[in-house]
């Protein structure tokens, strides 16, 4: 099955998890392929792109920015 870099989110076959931009997609009928690939939703197998997508999946969750911080519109 031929592999394709998503490059906008998009339902697919996956209606509970969208396919988001870097993530590979497998699709093995012509058709559709060609539908997705015009619409711009799919674009060329990118390994650089699949890799960046898995690192940012799997990383850990992003500081909280407020965290330590008094507001600076508070009242002194």
């Amino acid at each position: 099955m031929p592999k394709f870099t998503t490059l906008v989110p998009h339902i697919g076959d996956r209606p509970y998890e969208p396919y988001q931009p870097g993530e590979t997609r497998e699709v093995d009928d012509e058709n559709i392929i060609k539908h997705l690939i015009d619409g711009g939703t799919l674009g060329a197998y990118d390994a650089k792109a699949e890799a960046e997508f898995n690192s940012k999946s799997e990383g850990k969750a992003p500081a909280n920015k407020a965290e330590g911080k008094a507001p600076s519109n508070k009242a002194a």
